[in-house]
């Protein structure tokens, strides 16, 4: 795995929170997909923003985002009290691609963090981490699914 720098420009996003332990945002992202549907909404991709280090945090209190990148003219109907229009920040960030199984993400997060990130000389900061979703997972192969990571950098 090797992470290499890119600047991301703010993502706006139609976002549901999460709190608790990171591999339980499915169901949050089910609730998300429904929206979708129910609204018509374009979609300009699928992402999951982490706020904490799972590392220092206790799972319990561990915060994150199920997202849908939406157009910047998007206006969010008042009936979805539970969602809300909000947007990954603009920046530095290291980046990796993962193939494979959402189920392995933890591990693709420790060899990005522990080995990737540090190889390729660069140094976190304070700022989030998000996964880009690639593919559909009720569609293609699981082994197949791509899913981009990103961690803010200085």
């Amino acid at each position: 795995m090797k992470a290499t720098r890119v600047t991301v420009p703010a993502i706006r996003v139609v976002a549901l929170s999460h709190t608790g332990p990171y591999g339980e945002i499915g169901e949050k992202f089910e609730r998300v997909w429904s929206w979708v549907g129910e609204s018509g909404a374009e979609v300009k991709g699928c992402y999951a923003i982490y706020y904490q280090d799972p590392k220092t945090t206790p799972e319990e209190e561990l915060k994150s985002d199920a997202c849908i990148a939406v157009s910047d003219d998007l206006v969010l109907d008042p009936k979805y009290l539970d969602l809300r229009i909000t947007e990954i920040p603009a920046g530095d960030y290291a980046t990796t691609a993962y193939l494979g199984p959402y189920s392995g993400l933890i591990d693709a997060w420790q060899e990005f963090l522990d080995n990737a990130i540090p190889e390729a000389g660069f140094k976190l900061c304070k700022g989030v981490s998000f996964e880009q979703y690639v593919g559909d997972p009720s569609h293609d192969d699981p082994e197949s699914l791509r899913t981009d990571l990103f961690d803010a950098i200085e």
